[in-house]
């Protein structure tokens, strides 16, 4: 009985010290810490920004990601009246997406995003060739909690739609299409 005891008071000490480890995620060498692409200047890098500001619950380098019209596109079971106007949303911008990321960081215990993907082709809704629509499959772990018992799981496609800012080059969101089956 008492060896039962210390296995589960290890187990929950692992667990909870352990947080969102990732054992399938490359390690770093000692003391190094994954880092954000300055001035990302293509679609991998930018999301690669994203994905880490999600793990890594950085709402100021996630705001960095997306560009100033940013538009997150709402799945039809999703649509409702997010900004009290009346009128229900199929979509949000940026300042609706600022406040929600904000208060899912400041409010998750633990935050696990997997990205996986690399197709990258001319998106269909742009006649001058330059924005980028970018598949993705993902996987989307909220926990509230050390022991990782509430919370919630989403997983399916994204469609982001990418393009470099015409006066400095560097790559942003500015479509994001939600195709999760929550």
């Amino acid at each position: 009985m008492k060896n039962k005891a210390i296995i589960a008071v290890v187990t929950v000490v692992t667990v909870i010290l352990a947080g969102c480890w990732n054992p399938f995620a490359p390690k770093t060498e000692e003391g190094e810490e994954d880092q954000y692409f300055d001035s990302p200047d293509s679609v991998y890098k930018v999301l690669a920004n994203f994905e880490l500001a999600w793990n890594q619950q950085n709402h100021y380098e996630y705001m960095k990601t997306l560009g100033q019209t940013f538009e997150f596109h709402l799945l039809e079971t999703d649509w409702a009246d997010y900004d009290g106007d009346g009128v229900e949303d199929q979509s949000w911008g940026r300042s609706t997406e600022e406040e929600f990321t904000q208060s899912l960081f400041a409010n998750a215990f633990c935050v696990d995003l997997v990205l996986n993907g690399n197709e990258e082709y001319p998106w269909t809704g742009d006649t001058t060739g330059v924005f980028r629509e970018c598949p993705r499959t993902f996987v989307l772990k909220v926990y509230e909690d050390a022991g990782q018992q509430s919370g919630f799981i989403a997983q399916g496609t994204a469609r982001f739609i990418l393009a470099p800012d015409s006066t400095d080059g560097i790559w942003y969101i500015y479509h994001w299409f939600d195709e999760s089956d929550i």
